[in-house]
């Protein structure tokens, strides 16, 4: 009915970083469609999903939830770094966008802050070098 509000609700993600990129897992009560996407990258290639057949809709069999899976590749998709001192490592982020209309913004649409930490460790390196 037209004024009615759906009770269709797209779950938290959790969010796995992997070092290649992240990857973002959704549940939801009914098969989602829209997109899932990267904040300022909604046209590129590899940061952007697009949820709209069956086939990008998985269904868990344990569970009466729908699952979704979306991966952020480094190599292709651009995230803020920024280094850290103190504990030494790097800091990959960025603002992974739910929507479920391709031009319009509704109130079911999501922004969901993501970072993830990569720790570098203290490697010392030793060589030999012989000078003639």
């Amino acid at each position: 009915m037209c004024g009615e509000k759906s009770k269709k609700k797209s779950g938290i993600p959790t969010i796995k970083c992997t070092p290649d990129g992240v990857y973002a897992f959704m549940n939801t009560s009914e098969p989602f469609t829209g997109h899932v996407y990267l904040k300022g990258h909604f046209g590129k290639k590899g940061c952007h999903r697009h949820f709209d057949s069956e086939e990008d809709r998985q269904v868990e069999t344990n569970s009466p939830m729908y699952s979704t899976k979306t991966k952020f590749r480094f190599d292709a998709c651009p995230m803020r770094r920024k280094r850290q001192i103190n504990p030494r490592g790097l800091i990959m982020s960025g603002v992974m966008v739910v929507a479920h209309h391709s031009t319009l913004l509704t109130y079911r649409d999501r922004a969901y802050r993501i970072e993830c930490y990569y720790r570098e460790d203290n490697n010392v390196v030793q060589t030999e070098m012989r000078v003639k």
